[in-house]
């Protein structure tokens, strides 16, 4: 398969809007959708807009890292910013480290959507346990963006900051 970042992309995409189906005949007609960062309830929609913003989103946020990703491809070497450029962008690399950069922001927007999944779940249950509570910590859900989004971009970032070989 020549874009298995892709292809789980869609997937989460699909699976959160699985989920949104799944919860939306179970919540209450007024869902809470904000919390402080005590994880208290502070804001609150109607049922259909929050299931309705959640396929839009979740729409929207894959097709542009979707696109973004491909995107890449199209750009001229004079719009992207890498160190070591002229290594890296060699017309000997310039496939290879174009490849790179598309499975980073695909990456990336996995790992976005994986954390929307997992907000997402815990948004569900707050409503449905009647806690209005969102568990775990603010600090847990921040981590876990953290390394769900930024995690996978440190090793190929780690890769072009590097010495260009000589």
């Amino acid at each position: 398969m020549k874009h298995p970042r892709l292809l789980l992309l869609v997937a989460l995409c699909l699976l959160s809007l699985g989920q949104a189906a799944w919860y939306y005949p179970q919540l209450p007609g007024l869902v809470a959708t904000h919390f402080d960062l005590t994880g208290q309830a502070d804001g609150w929609m109607p049922r259909a807009y929050f299931f309705q913003s959640q396929v839009v989103f979740m729409l929207g946020f894959t097709a542009f890292f979707a696109v973004l990703a491909f995107a890449v491809a199209q750009l001229p070497d004079s719009l992207i910013q890498l160190p070591h450029k002229e290594y890296w962008l060699d017309p000997r690399q310039r496939g290879e480290t174009r490849r790179q950069i598309t499975n980073m922001i695909l990456s990336s927007g996995c790992g976005g959507l994986a954390f929307l999944l997992f907000l997402r779940q815990r948004i569900h249950l707050a409503n449905l346990d009647g806690s209005h509570h969102l568990t775990p910590s603010f600090g847990v859900v921040l981590i876990t963006a953290l390394v769900l989004i930024a995690g996978p971009l440190v090793p190929p970032l780690r890769r072009f900051w590097k010495n260009a070989p000589d």
